[in-house]
């Protein structure tokens, strides 16, 4: 076989192994399976915004666009503070998004036939819902790799998630009303929070021990310091004493005296004189 041939089927073996390597982590499907959870939570109310919103709420269907407008509004504003924290705080991000996906879903489900509050709770599953997506590409990049293999299928999940929010929203409206699909969503939500439940308890243990060790590495650090500075202190006296003694020394040999032995230090240490 050619050099070049060679090299090419070392090169696709190698890679076949680091894709299986890759997608037999344990930590990548777990990642995957709370992405679809989450972008079902969202999808399930948001594929039917309109229906209940006119139907149920009672909105005009010229009002109905221009709340959609201010929910992709919240969504921007959400994707801006999870951008800036997902890289840092993974974890806690996902876990404090599908908490608040979970509150706004299962209000805005209670208060559907209320103008007001459906509007409050419709822009909160904006602002915590599809806009945790920073948040959840980091933490399956992070399990896997960042290559375009894990990327597409990471795609792949959330597009699963848009799929089985809607499709299993239709059958049930049928069922049980224009509420269900809210109540799909928060079901979707919970299990979510549980699927990030062992995850976080491990970014918890490895959190407390990064702090330790940063309190280790502080309390040393103040140690070395103090006895820097303690023997700093140390050599300078030893240094005025050894040249008060040098000059003693010069002073009797130019005017010929004797030169007395030096006093131990605590014979030198005279007592405070009393009042």
């Amino acid at each position: 076989m050619p050099y070049g041939c060679r090299k090419s089927a070392r090169w696709q073996c190698c890679s076949r192994c680091s894709w299986s390597a890759t997608f037999r982590n344990p930590r990548l499907w777990p990642a995957l399976s709370t992405s679809t959870l989450i972008i079902g939570a969202t999808f399930s109310a948001f594929s039917y915004f309109n229906p209940i919103l006119t139907e149920v709420t009672g909105f005009g269907t010229g009002t109905v666009p221009l709340l959609l407008v201010a929910y992709g509004a919240a969504t921007v504003v959400g994707n801006t503070v999870v951008g800036r924290l997902a890289d840092r705080h993974t974890i806690a991000v996902l876990l404090c998004g599908l908490v608040l996906s979970l509150g706004f879903l299962v209000g805005f489900a209670l208060c559907t036939h209320l103008a007001v509050p459906a509007v409050v709770f419709m822009m909160g599953i904006g602002l915590a819902g599809v806009t945790m997506n920073p948040a959840m590409v980091t933490r399956v990049q992070r399990a896997g790799n960042a290559r375009a293999l894990v990327n597409t299928v990471h795609a792949s999940f959330i597009t699963l998630g848009v799929i089985v929010g809607s499709l299993v929203g239709g059958p049930a409206i049928s069922a049980y009303g224009l509420r269900a699909p809210i109540w799909l969503g928060a079901g979707l939500a919970a299990l979510g929070i549980v699927s990030l439940v062992p995850e976080f308890g491990r970014w918890k243990r490895r959190r407390t021990r990064r702090t330790r060790r940063t309190g280790r590495t502080r309390r040393t650090g103040r140690t070395s310091r103090v006895v820097a500075g303690a023997s700093g202190t140390g050599g300078a006296t030893t240094a005025s004493a050894v040249s008060t003694v040098s000059a003693a020394s010069a002073a009797s040999a130019a005017s010929g005296a004797p030169i007395a032995p030096a006093a131990p230090e605590a014979a030198r240490v005279r007592p405070a004189a009393g009042p």
